[in-house]
């Protein structure tokens, strides 16, 4: 019955988390394209996409340590491809204005926005105006927040629903994705 201790020794382990490679001379972390300062939590120079990659050029996204979910509660894969991919007038339904500006943020980084109808009720001229600049195709995502509720019918103001498919029954992001594709995110809470 012998026992032997095993003597062991630290192994150098250059690759880090995200398949990052530590370049021990400088204490930085290399992504392929530019290098990751893990004491600051940021990228030391930009974004090689610019902006399509989002307005921080220097952010870590997605970031692995801030973007967790233990309890299913945060925009998830299947929502953001179902509103990058799904079809004409998919709706994906979250519970708060946070929430839903997090998942537009998640689907489309810097998309434009476009001034919804708001609390007064546009009609006429001023109504087809602001839908004409949201559907606008040039290639570029357009989204509008409707929020205000009308106290007096319960529906988002310049939502009557005529075609009585429920649109405007609930605070909503519309989306207008570059191919002209009209998508939506619902608010429920």
């Amino acid at each position: 019955n012998l026992t032997h201790e095993k003597e062991t020794r630290p192994v150098q382990q250059n690759l880090r988390f995200q398949g990052q490679y530590l370049d021990r001379e400088t204490g930085l972390h290399y992504n392929l394209y530019r290098f990751y300062d893990p004491d600051i939590g940021k990228f030391i120079s930009g974004d090689p996409i610019s902006i399509r990659g989002g307005i921080n050029l220097y952010q870590y996204a997605p970031n692995p340590i801030s973007w967790i979910d233990p309890l299913g509660l945060k925009p998830c894969a299947r929502d953001i491809d179902g509103l990058r991919t799904g079809p004409n007038k998919t709706v994906v339904r979250v519970k708060t204005k946070k929430d839903a500006q997090e998942l537009l943020d998640a689907a489309f980084p810097g998309a434009q926005k476009v001034k919804g109808i708001g609390s007064q009720d546009a009609i006429g001229v001023r109504k087809k105006n602001k839908m004409d600049q949201f559907k606008r195709n040039d290639g570029k995502v357009r989204y509008r927040k409707d929020y205000p509720i009308d106290s007096k019918t319960g529906r988002v103001y310049g939502h009557d629903d005529p075609k009585g498919n429920g649109h405007g029954s609930l605070p909503h992001i519309n989306i207008k994705r570059a191919d002209g594709t009209l998508v939506r995110i619902d608010i429920t809470g």
